[in-house]
């Protein structure tokens, strides 16, 4: 399990994990960069609900809980398809 991490860097390993740059990151979300690059900081120490739902809404395999907290892992565990077994 992931220790609590800062909502800053959250949001930069999400990117990392993604492999894209923050502005990219924003566009793909439908939300400009300033918007991300403040997250955690004194003018935006929290993260809102709406970004939230943008960025699940984007990738759904990123774990909601996580960015609104950092408990628990960045990513939801993802069942194997049952179909795709290889014979």
């Amino acid at each position: 399990m992931n220790t609590e991490q800062p909502l800053k860097q959250r949001i930069k390993s999400l990117v990392e994990y993604l492999g894209i740059n923050p502005t990219e990151f924003a566009r793909q979300i439908g939300t400009d960069q300033p918007n991300i690059s403040q997250l955690g900081t004194p003018k935006k120490p929290g993260i809102t609900k709406e970004l939230v739902i943008k960025i699940v809404r984007r990738y759904p395999e990123v774990n909601s809980w996580w960015l609104m907290t950092g408990e628990g892992e960045m990513l939801i565990p993802m069942e194997p398809e049952k179909n795709l077994e290889i014979v």
